[in-house]
């Protein structure tokens, strides 16, 4: 029998236990030399990437995963030289060993938890789906975390972040020897330890130390995997997000203090910055991040950048740790948002300092007819939380369901298709007002709001008693695509002056390195 025809084709065999899926795949891939799996790998990866539609059945986040996982199973030679693959058949296999495991992972959770469960809606974030954030996101985010990538690498994310996306964005097989590696990074600086911080070395695993649900461990802070002097890359900027998350685990008050200011220049950019009022601290010296006062509105903000739980599927007790760093975080936001509401309203004037020390504060802020104002409280937050902020009042407190907690990068987004205070105030207004059944398949905000300026959504918005639901798809989220594209190119733009001004690397260097033309304004 044709052994490519019957991986080919498992769910036709009846093959659904993750292990046995598992097993198959280290048979099969350790006859094949890994410079063949990774040009096999990233040709699926990027397919999948440009033509969602027809490849829904698997996620990009799972091909990934699982690719790194193929890469770690050793070569063996038996003796016969290998014959080149069919890449069409052996994508084929590679596709249906990850939408046969991604079903039977799914499944497996989805039977072993209560429907409505925390842990429910996490692990699928956890597993299966990547943030929505764009390569100008991600090259913001960078910025913003550029002391701390010095500090916990050594150099510069940030500057070298084109070196990087060059050898991310499917312009190689995703296999490189370090010769090659390091003539792509020449001009960048990094020497051979600095590049190497970025890859998990798995010469050093033995047959049983890498398991799929290690892969969010291991590949922290990592573009890819490295064997001896060859180097595999997923050909996906979606893998920043490893980096990304390596960088937010620093000092609280580092993430705290980026996520501020962030959303400090959004809200000022959009609003103004006369309405803007920051570091506010009411007379019993309880803070409040940020007060917007508009001519009838006042939005109350509070940011939370706090890590959150990572998901081990066979962990007892994950719905209840998932419950805690909640409470903790998303929770304990809305809760100083009902606060500094209510203080708003019960006193007339409600006065605001710059301090929370009694004797060495100045008023800067004084509310005077709060109560006579409509008052919108959000929760703004660094990233997700593993889902868990688009239908977060399904598990908010009943006295803070009409909270909107949302991720700061959404919220630009939003911000920018609004355009106008007065409809920004009509959404935000819609996301407080607790309505549970309208819910994104994908839990991203960006079909929340897809949903929002669609016809669908003045001609059905369901009561929250009435026991009908939408659940919206992710093409609700295509709006946001222009946006994507312009900060890509804004970020982008900004890189390149800031490099050329901070002298890193002149207009004429980049444009060689990156094959680029350069056109001043």
């Amino acid at each position: 029998m044709d052994i490519n025809r019957n991986y080919s084709d498992l769910k036709k065999f009846g093959i659904t236990d993750e292990e046995d899926i598992l097993t198959k795949a280290r048979n099969h891939y350790e006859k094949m030399p890994r410079k063949k799996r990774a040009m096999i790998f990233n040709s699926l990866i990027i397919e999948r990437y440009f033509n969602f539609q027809e490849m829904k059945e698997v996620s990009l986040k799972v091909l990934v995963h699982l690719s790194i996982l193929f890469m770690s199973y050793p070569e063996k030679n038996n003796g016969f030289k290998f014959k080149g693959p069919n890449l069409t058949i052996e994508k084929k296999i590679f596709y249906e060993f990850s939408s046969s495991f991604e079903t039977s992972m799914t499944l497996k959770h989805l039977f072993k938890t209560e429907e409505g469960s925390m842990s429910k809606r996490a692990f699928i974030n956890y597993s299966i789906d990547y943030p929505s954030l764009s390569k100008g996101d991600y090259l913001a985010l960078f910025r913003e975390y550029d002391e701390v990538s010095k500090r916990k690498y050594n150099f510069s994310i940030y500057d070298n972040y084109l070196y990087i996306a060059e050898i991310t964005g499917g312009k190689t097989s995703g296999w490189l020897n370090q010769k090659k590696l390091k003539k792509l990074i020449a001009h960048s600086g990094l020497g051979l330890n600095e590049l190497n911080s970025l890859f998990f070395d798995i010469s050093t695993l033995n047959r049983e130390e890498f398991r799929y649900s290690e892969i969010h461990t291991k590949m922290l802070g990592k573009l890819g995997v490295k064997y001896e002097q060859k180097y595999y890359i997923p050909q996906t900027w979606f893998v920043f997000e490893n980096i990304f998350n390596y960088l937010a685990e620093n000092k609280k008050v580092d993430r705290t203090e980026i996520l501020e200011e962030y959303a400090q220049r959004l809200f000022s950019d959009f609003f103004g910055g006369s309405n803007i009022n920051s570091n506010n601290y009411d007379k019993g010296r309880n803070e409040q991040d940020i007060i917007i006062i508009l001519e009838d509105t006042i939005l109350i903000i509070e940011c939370k950048s706090n890590n959150f739980t990572k998901i081990v599927d066979d962990a007892s007790n994950i719905e209840e740790k998932l419950r805690n760093t909640f409470n903790s975080t998303i929770q304990y936001g809305a809760n100083q948002c009902m606060r500094a509401e209510k203080y708003i309203i019960g006193n007339d004037p409600a006065k605001y300092y710059d301090s929370n020390k009694k004797r060495e504060r100045n008023k800067i802020l004084e509310i005077s007819k709060g109560n006579e104002k409509k008052i919108l409280k959000i929760v703004v937050l660094l990233n997700d939380y593993l889902n868990l902020a688009e239908s977060s009042n399904q598990f908010l407190e009943d006295k803070t369901k009409e909270v909107w907690v949302v991720n700061i990068f959404a919220l630009e987004k939003i911000l920018w298709n609004l355009g106008s205070i007065s409809k920004f105030i009509e959404y935000a207004s819609y996301r407080c007002s607790n309505i549970q059944t309208i819910e994104a398949v994908s839990s991203d905000e960006l079909v929340q709001f897809g949903y929002f300026i669609s016809p669908t959504f003045n001609n059905f918005i369901p009561q929250n008693d009435k026991f009908i639901a939408v659940r919206a798809g992710n093409n609700f989220a295509n709006w946001a695509s222009e946006y994507e594209w312009i900060k890509d190119c804004k970020e982008f733009n900004y890189w390149i002056n800031y490099q050329i001004a901070k002298g890193n690397c002149s207009k004429k260097q980049i444009e060689k390195d990156f094959n680029i033309k350069i056109i001043e304004p």
